[in-house]
């Protein structure tokens, strides 16, 4: 159940189609040569279950390519389709191979100047030797390799990156890995690609993060508050991470920090998700402890001369607090990816 197919001997791909081209793809497929790329052998255009455009064998029993799920299908078209919002090429089940000349087959490989990542959804069991195998034709391919597996995994390294997937609603699969953050695929998919997953050696150390407040008043109630601005991070690499407070995902994590913090210093805001009238929809915001009004994004992050930014040292990674990190894994930045 490919993605893509060859008409009339150019390469086309269903997730890269508009619905009117894909509804005249539909009609008029009978009159130009649609082939698949896999084995050369007549192809038809189809729907699934899902919703998923795929190209289907006209004719059954005459192609050795294993068929997928339609869970499958959904989570590599979501993968193509976020590719493509962030600015990456993007190709489905595509060839390639070692200069030794091992093959090679990517459910999804996402190509931006030399940089080039195949992200492989395996719905299906593997064994763990399987994936070394495979991984390893991808660096033999400078080609960087990202799996999902079906449920969960602890079988992850900095050479070969192993997720969890959850399709349960194929419509909204979620990533996770192992306790560390659990998110939709499609925010996942975009925010490796900007570099948002990295990979801490837990061999380090504890890692150093500072949750950035900002001196003001409440512009309701008039009291002086501690506003929660965002977070600075500083990485393995000493590169320095910042995060605004409407920009992250692990919001557990942060209630936590606050909550602690806010024992400390009751005048540092609360955090939570709140309907704005002025914005016209929810959002991550600061609450005034005294009034309980939204701090919106305009106080916040518009800083002038009367106000006094100072900073809280936190330990771990993330906002974990309670955590070292004296186990390597990978970690997520807790950025909310927005195409």
């Amino acid at each position: 159940m490919p993605l893509k197919c060859l008409l009339n001997g150019n390469p086309i791909c269903t997730f890269q189609m508009a619905d009117e081209e894909w509804d005249v793809l539909h009609r008029s497929y009978k009159n130009n040569e649609l082939i698949m790329e896999c084995c050369g052998m007549p192809c038809i255009p189809k729907v699934s279950h899902l919703g998923t455009r795929f190209f289907a064998h006209k004719y059954l029993g005459q192609c050795a390519t294993a068929p997928e799920t339609e869970e499958h299908l959904k989570a590599k078209w979501i993968i193509a389709k976020t590719a493509l919002a962030a600015g990456w090429q993007a190709n489905t089940e595509m060839r390639g191979s070692t200069p030794d000349g091992d093959e090679w087959i990517a459910d999804v490989l996402c190509t931006k100047g030399n940089i080039k990542i195949a992200f492989e959804v395996q719905l299906a069991n593997q064994t763990y030797k399987e994936f070394q195998i495979r991984q390893a034709k991808y660096s033999l391919s400078s080609v960087r390799g990202c799996w999902l597996v079906k449920g969960s995994t602890t079988h992850t390294s900095r050479e070969l990156p192993i997720f969890g997937i959850d399709v349960k609603n194929p419509d909204y699969p979620l990533v996770n890995s192992k306790d560390d953050f659990c998110i939709a695929l499609h925010d996942f998919i975009f925010g490796t690609l900007a570099g948002k997953l990295k990979w801490f050696d837990g061999k380090q150390g504890p890692h150093r993060s500072i949750l950035k407040l900002k001196v003001s008043n409440c512009w309701k109630c008039k009291e002086s508050i501690h506003i929660v601005k965002g977070l600075s991070f500083k990485g393995t690499s000493s590169t320095i991470l910042l995060i605004q407070i409407e920009e992250f995902v692990d919001l557990a994590s942060l209630f936590n920090v606050v909550t602690q913090l806010r024992i400390r210093n009751t005048k540092i805001t609360p955090v939570a998700m709140r309907f704005s009238k002025t914005a016209g929809y929810r959002y991550l915001a600061a609450i005034c402890p005294y009034c309980d009004s939204i701090i919106g994004n305009y106080f916040m992050l518009n800083d002038d001369e009367k106000n006094v930014s100072y900073e809280y040292v936190l330990t771990g990674p993330l906002m974990l607090v309670e955590n070292d990190w004296q186990d390597a894994g990978w970690a997520w930045y807790g950025l909310a990816c927005q195409s």
